[in-house]
């Protein structure tokens, strides 16, 4: 980390396995200098507090693509860091009055450079990473301080560009509390009747154990499309609950017997 920190000037992205783990995990830090790209392993057996001297260096300016959507927030989350000094190339590309902000957009316009977005919600908490995988990740950094440099020249204001940039810091991501009653924010969820709610939220907090139990994004134990078929459809006996759970997972009679025990339990519980 000591070679990134002589750099006044760094881009940035990270990849992580939120859509294959509940608590997800920081798999993959990148860093690009002037001069080379690094890929450090944020699983492996090393130091997480060793990152906090570059994001936390105000003299160091991080260059990221759309980091308040996510990035800054995990950041902060798993390893306590809290960047400083940030660079948003989409932010800075809405400003302009650019209408497609995507990193892949941006650098096959001003680069001519076509990168693929494939590997974007793979699990890179998967060791080893394939090489197409690291090819992908360098690309994601590669070109962001000649992209910062360019944006720069179209900005109209940087000052407000700054400002907005600045605020980012602020920003704590908030941790993430379970709500039994976000249910209802299930599509079709209010359109059912008080029974079929009752079981749809059973469901729901069912779902969120199960999850947690297996360590597992909550939509990969059950699709809220899936949750609302349920409760919407009279359940008789396991085998009903079957032809919901496709062939495979349908096979699983533990899993039939767990999702049809909680739907029986929110029948009776009048």
């Amino acid at each position: 980390m000591e070679d990134i920190q002589q750099y006044d000037t760094i881009g940035v992205d990270l990849e992580a396995n939120s859509f294959y783990r509940y608590y997800e995990q920081i798999c993959l830090v990148q860093f690009a200098t002037p001069s080379k790209i690094y890929l450090v392993d944020t699983l492996a057996d090393v130091d997480h507090s060793l990152l906090k001297p570059v994001f936390e260096n105000s003299s160091i300016e991080k260059i990221f693509h759309d980091p308040v959507s996510y990035d800054i927030g995990i950041l902060k989350q798993k390893f306590s860091i809290y960047p400083v000094n940030i660079f948003d190339t989409q932010l800075a590309a809405r400003l302009i009055g650019i209408r497609r902000l995507g990193l892949d957009f941006l650098l096959d316009k001003y680069f001519g450079v076509k990168i693929t977005k494939k590997f974007k919600k793979a699990d890179w908490g998967k060791r080893p990473l394939p090489k197409e995988w690291l090819v992908y990740a360098a690309n994601d950094v590669r070109y962001l301080i000649e992209l910062k440099a360019l944006l720069l020249e179209e900005l109209d204001s940087v000052g407000v560009f700054r400002d907005k940039c600045k605020q980012m810091e602020k920003i704590v991501r908030k941790t993430k509390v379970f709500n039994p009653e976000k249910y209802l924010n299930l599509r079709g969820a209010r359109n059912l009747s008080e029974q079929q709610r009752k079981i749809l939220k059973n469901l729901y907090v069912w779902r969120e154990r199960e999850a947690r139990k297996r360590g597992r994004p909550p939509f990969m134990v059950l699709q809220p499309s899936t949750l609302v078929a349920l409760a919407e459809k009279e359940v008789f006996t396991i085998d009903d609950v079957k032809p919901f759970l496709g062939k495979k997972r349908g096979k699983n009679q533990n899993l039939c017997q767990a999702i049809f025990d909680v739907i029986q339990s929110a029948k009776n519980d009048e």
